[in-house]
């Protein structure tokens, strides 16, 4: 029957005439503003339950397809670990021998640092066989290095623990340690043995001095009372194997420390000992042994004894030399028939060195030391009038195959390279300098003299020049004879050795602006002599000057 519907529980008939829902434009019913009515209220009411219910089944499915894609990945982060196993499995450092992997793993440990990020400490958790191979190697563990850093309060913690799990791994190897202690702001005022900076480093140094039998080589660097602390934990203990000790003190002024109540001894295999202070108030030294020694004395007789007893010295730098005591009284001339190289600050140049002779003297370094190291010296270290005629009578005396001198300081090469004789000035190789604002004066008189080729050949055999600037502005190298002196090296007559290494380097407190013009010129001339062959090095705080000659040429061409 057309209309009516019979209900299915009791069968009555309804009428089906009820008109359809009204079709809604919503959005066109916003635009113009039609406010709602009963007739268009159920098609909006039905609207929203379709919405809602359409927006539950889309994050029912999103649900299921998120859940599905995280399984996946999942899935390929599983896949991607195995698959590195087996190309693991198949690396060639798994073919490489116990031996070269050791090798390996001791070019990665240069730093010798001692640190949880350490890579001796890193090896150890790629595997268990690198693990087991790091730890039964010595040779991995018995450089023990400890940066200034180190001490600081959120660092120190772990320095024992992982100071003792070295000493343990590296024996019975010979130890190599490297003691750096903390700049002054790190540090009480006043020793305090609870403070937690010096509480870590008594551990530490406890630690090290139940296996000094094992040391070998130690250098220590620290302020002043740091080094008192040293020589009162090291007194009474006996270094057989030590070959080489360096104590730096960080504090300036200072030459003598509070002495400890018993000296600590070194064994007859030291080798190299390197001090910026007095030292035979501290420590029982055979002197006989000795190859390589740096240091400074009280007096001129002590120096003398010194080198009356160390007669295989190679190697020699005097710091200071207090001259207070009768120099003529002290000794017959002594030979230093081993020494090759020698290193003299301007506040150990005194008439001592009249009693000295060095006939196999090779290289001589003579350096400045503005202050002096002691507390009857308060003031800057006094140079004396004739000390490159000190310097140069030793030299004459001596009659040695000189073939480098590195200058720097007071000593003035205008004064001193005169000095020098013919037949010494033909041995010398190599001459470097360092000017100092005092001695910037005597450019000109220095360029001419470095590079001159006539005048008996000052330099007939000279090879590698440099020429270091510490001045307020530039002066060599805005100098013009600079030019004229190097392309005389460059350009040079038979029997006069050409220049084969060539170096300049410039460090200012402060930099004219038009410095590219001023060196323009030289750096075009310089490039060009690399280009045909020779050695340039050319740097001003720390900018290489030659690329500016390279760019210039480029634009030319």
């Amino acid at each position: 029957m057309s209309g009516q519907d019979a209900c299915p529980c009791c069968g009555t008939l309804k009428s089906n005439n009820a008109p359809p829902p009204v079709k809604l434009d919503v959005r066109e019913m916003l635009r113009s503003g039609q406010a709602v009515n009963s007739a268009i209220t159920p098609s909006i009411l039905a609207g929203i339950s379709a919405s809602e219910t359409e927006i539950k089944d889309l994050g029912r499915d999103i649900s299921r397809l998120v859940a599905l894609i995280n399984q996946k990945k999942s899935r390929i982060a599983v896949t991607k670990t195995t698959l590195l196993e087996y190309r693991s499995a198949m690396a060639p450092i798994r073919t490489l021998p116990p031996e070269v992997l050791l090798h390996i793993f001791t070019l990665a440990n240069e730093d010798r640092v001692l640190s949880p990020n350490s890579p001796r400490m890193r090896i150890g958790h790629v595997c268990k066989a690198w693990r087991s191979l790091s730890r039964a190697s010595p040779s991995l563990w018995n450089d023990i290095s400890f940066a200034g850093n180190h001490w600081r309060h959120t660092m120190a913690c772990w320095v024992p623990k992982y100071l003792e799990q070295s000493l343990v791994l590296s024996c019975p190897r010979p130890l190599h340690i490297s003691f750096s202690l903390p700049s002054a702001q790190y540090l009480p005022n006043h020793y305090d043995p609870h403070h937690p900076v010096l509480n870590y480093i008594t551990q530490v140094a406890h630690l090290l001095c139940g296996h000094t039998l094992r040391w070998k080589t130690l250098f220590f660097s620290g302020p002043e009372d740091a080094i008192s602390m040293l020589f009162e934990l090291l007194s009474g203990f006996h270094f057989e194997s030590l070959e080489s000790l360096t104590i730096r003190c960080t504090s300036e002024n200072q030459l003598r420390f509070a002495e400890p109540m018993q000296k600590f001894s070194l064994g007859p295999r030291l080798r190299t000992l390197k001090l910026n202070f007095e030292s035979s108030s501290y420590m029982v030294i055979q002197w006989s042994t000795l190859t390589s020694f740096s240091g400074a004395f009280l007096s001129n007789s002590a120096c003398y004894a010194f080198l009356a007893a160390a007669s295989q010295l190679e190697t020699l730098s005097l710091i200071h030399i207090n001259d207070h005591d009768n120099v003529n009284a002290s000794g017959p001339p002594k030979i230093l028939s081993n020494l090759r190289h020698l290193v003299l600050y301007s506040c150990a140049v005194t008439n001592f060195l009249r009693l000295l002779t060095m006939p196999n003297l090779q290289h001589l370094e003579l350096e400045q030391r503005r202050y002096a190291v002691g507390p009857e010296h308060p003031s800057p270290c006094r140079v004396q009038f004739d000390a490159e005629t000190h310097v140069a009578d030793l030299l004459s005396r001596s009659r040695c195959p000189l073939s480098s001198i590195t200058m720097g300081g007071p000593i003035l090469p205008t004064e001193f390279i005169p000095l020098l004789s013919p037949t010494l000035r033909s041995s010398v190789k190599t001459f470097k300098v360092t000017l100092e604002p005092e001695s910037s004066s005597c450019t000109s008189a220095l360029l001419d003299s470095l590079t001159t080729t006539q005048d008996g050949h000052f330099f007939s055999n000279l090879v590698e020049l440099e020429i270091t600037e510490h001045t307020d502005d530039v002066v060599v190298f805005c100098n013009p004879r600079l030019m004229t002196s190097i392309l005389s090296r460059w350009h040079v007559p038979p029997g006069v050795a050409q220049l084969q290494k060539l170096t300049l380097s410039g460090e200012y407190m402060s930099m004219p602006i038009d410095r590219p013009h001023h060196s323009s010129s030289l750096s075009i001339c310089l490039q060009e002599l690399s280009d045909k062959g020779l050695d340039v090095r050319w740097s001003m705080d720390q900018e290489d000057i030659l690329a500016m000659g390279r760019e210039y040429l480029r634009s030319m061409h």
